[in-house]
């Protein structure tokens, strides 16, 4: 929790100390806005659907979202490479009591 918060902080500060200077590069709120939707979309559903239909459809979705040219078939296996290296880490490696 505490990370959180310090995570937080840490955002605010830099967005604020972004907005206030003169930025070469406008601020890309609807990347940003998707980032957050994805992470609490995430956080929702990872205990009551479990780690391999959360993670699956938030992949590929991400992945059409990143690479608009990107085929169908390369959607499917990045998402598929992303959802066992996911259930690898939090299953295996980290020992997390989570759903598959």
């Amino acid at each position: 929790m505490v990370v959180a918060a310090l995570l937080i902080v840490l955002g605010v500060s830099l967005l604020i100390s972004n907005t206030k200077s003169k930025m070469q590069d406008p601020v890309l709120w609807k990347n940003i806005l998707v980032v957050v939707t994805i992470v609490i979309v995430f956080a929702v559903l990872i205990e009551t659907i479990g780690l391999v239909l959360t993670v699956f459809p938030i992949s590929y979705i991400t992945s059409a979202y990143a690479n608009p040219g990107a085929t169908i078939r390369y959607k499917i296996i990045a998402s598929t490479a992303i959802t066992v290296c996911s259930a690898l880490i939090f299953k295996v490696l980290l020992d997390l009591p989570v759903n598959i």
